[in-house]
């Protein structure tokens, strides 16, 4: 790293243009070119990405410019600051997704993240599935997660976990000596369902309309922490999200897979108009390489 490739990089930071910083340096487009680009093999990450023919910084690329714009610190701190951002030794997380996800799936994800990252700092919201993605749309977070569908516009999904609804049984119930569970079997049995305002619910509410099947709604929960309880303690059967995979829940329950499986979706979200940074990225490795590992765990 040397004085000119910085001097390029907070030229082009600040006119937004590799043309209007080379006039600024009094040097031509492809010399400005070749300086971010030598710049970017020095620190090891990329400063710059192309969004619809416009040149946007990166995640990092702004948290460098941040050092940068204090010159006089020189070009040590601008190296060790790279240095520490390359590494994840320095950085913050902000994560916003849903309170099932953020009790019972997070907990044991993060606590992976943060043993090969102890230095980043971590934010975690919760919020129902449709504030996740207006929240998100505001740029405040760097990603969420959420069920499918997406509703809002400058959200996209980075990518999605497939999974199947389960039925929550207590122990001891006639229901749990069963492998298979058919809608028909719901036939009069009380039942502790999600709020009707939630968008789970209303895949359950199809599957009973469709099978012409009709249980005895009991209990309305928003959350699945809060149903997981008043199953074990006999309140009624219950379809949830399969949360119990990820994490020791300490109920006496069962868990069973339904004939024609009700699917759904839980995604990565990013904000259109953000590129994850590197801390993201490595979260989402960990993610997936989590819930894989998980995949197979599903009934007990």
């Amino acid at each position: 790293m040397n004085h000119r490739q910085v001097e390029a990089f907070q030229a082009v930071m600040e006119t937004g243009s590799v043309t209007k910083a080379g006039k600024v340096l009094y040097i031509s487009q492809p010399a400005v070119s070749r300086l971010i680009s030598d710049l970017e093999s020095n620190v090891g990450f990329k400063l710059f990405f192309r969004r619809k023919g416009r040149l946007e910084p990166t995640v990092e690329g702004r948290r460098l410019f941040e050092t940068v714009e204090h010159a006089f610190l020189g070009l040590r701190k601008i190296e060790q600051t790279a240095t520490a951002i390359k590494s994840l030794r320095t950085g913050e997380l902000r994560i916003i997704t849903m309170p099932g996800v953020a009790t019972m799936l997070l907990p044991p994800i993060l606590t992976r993240y943060c043993k090969q990252y102890p230095d980043i700092s971590l934010e975690v919201e919760n919020r129902p599935r449709l504030q996740v993605m207006d929240w998100l749309n505001s740029q405040q977070y760097d990603f969420g997660i959420a069920n499918l569908p997406l509703e809002v516009d400058d959200v996209r999904v980075h990518s999605t976990v497939a999974m199947d609804l389960v039925c929550v049984l207590p122990v001891g119930h006639r229901l749990a000596k069963k492998t298979l569970i058919k809608a028909s079997d719901f036939e009069g049995e009380s039942f502790v369902s999600y709020s009707p305002n939630t968008g789970t619910r209303m895949y359950i509410d199809q599957y009973f309309q469709q099978a012409k099947v009709n249980r005895k709604l009991k209990m309305e929960f928003r959350n699945t922490h809060e149903i997981y309880p008043m199953v074990a303690a006999g309140f009624g059967l219950s379809i949830l999200l399969p949360f119990h995979k990820y994490i020791e829940l300490g109920y006496n329950l069962v868990f069973r897979p339904l004939e024609n499986a009700i699917k759904t979706e839980l995604a990565l979200l990013i904000p259109e108009k953000r590129e994850p940074s590197m801390a993201t990225k490595r979260f989402f490795e960990i993610y997936h390489e989590f819930m894989a590992e998980h995949e197979s765990n599903q009934f007990i």
